[in-house]
């Protein structure tokens, strides 16, 4: 009887660490969401250094987030962009 006692123990401190940590990673997606969207406005501002920060940071919260990736990606091109036109011959 206490060994299964000791196991229903055992399983609910599991359960609790398991939604600790989704609700840990619940967080961070959200973090990583909000960072995405502040790199959203001020790539609209045409600010691409804070652009490309925040969507550095939305990805270093989720990594998975495909979104940060092709916005980074797109900041990118239009600084590549910006600086073959600035020092163009």
């Amino acid at each position: 009887m206490e060994e299964v006692l000791a196991f229903e123990e055992e399983t609910a401190q599991k359960n609790k660490t398991q939604a600790f940590g989704l609700d840990e990673i619940a967080q961070l997606k959200a973090k990583a969401e909000n960072e995405k969207i502040k790199g959203n406005e001020a790539l609209k501002s045409n600010d691409l250094k804070e652009a490309l920060n925040y969507y550095t940071k939305s990805l270093e919260y989720d990594g998975k987030m495909s979104a940060s990736y092709c916005n980074r990606a797109l900041v990118y091109l239009k600084l590549k962009s910006c600086f073959q036109k600035k020092y163009k011959n």
